[in-house]
C-alpha cells in the first residue's frame, strides 16, 4: 500500500549515508533505479523520501556513484523535482544537486553535460524567484 510504502521510505533515507554498508547494496542490486522511479510518485511524501535517499547516497560519494545516479535518473525527471509543487522536494533536489556538483572538476562538467547546461537555467530562475 501507499502508506506502507510512504513509511518504508523513511528510515531508507538515513540508511543510505556513505558510512553505511547499504549504500553499496542499492548502488548494485538495482536500488538506485528504484529510488529513482519512485521520484516521480504521485504521492508527495515518496516524492520527498526517495529524493532525499539519493541526496544521502551522494553525501560522500565517488565518480562513479554520481554517474550512476545520473544513469538512472533522467535529467527531465530530476528538473521536474527541481521544479516540484512540494518546496520539500525542491529543497531535497537542490541539495542533491550540490551533491552531484561537489569534488572535483569533472564533476561539474558531467552534471552540466547530464543537463544540456538547462540546470544553469533552473538556478537562476531559482535566484531570481527569491530576489523579488
Amino acid at each position: 500500500s501507499l502508506e506502507v510504502q510512504s513509511a518504508a521510505s523513511a528510515p531508507l533515507c538515513n540508511m543510505v549515508l556513505d558510512f553505511s554498508a547499504i549504500q553499496e547494496q542499492i548502488l548494485n542490486s538495482g536500488g538506485l533505479s528504484q529510488l529513482a522511479a519512485l521520484t516521480q510518485s504521485r504521492d508527495n511524501t515518496l516524492r520527498l523520501n526517495s529524493t532525499w535517499a539519493l541526496k544521502n547516497l551522494l553525501f560522500v560519494p565517488n565518480s562513479d556513484a554520481k554517474r550512476a545516479v545520473m544513469r538512472a535518473l533522467p535529467y527531465c525527471h530530476f528538473r521536474n523535482l527541481l521544479m516540484d509543487q512540494e518546496l520539500q522536494v525542491q529543497a531535497q533536489a537542490l541539495n542533491l544537486l550540490r551533491n552531484l556538483v561537489h569534488g572535483q572538476p569533472e564533476d561539474i562538467s558531467a552534471v552540466l553535460e547530464y543537463s544540456n547546461h538547462d540546470v544553469l537555467q533552473v538556478l537562476e530562475s531559482k535566484l531570481a524567484t527569491m530576489a523579488h
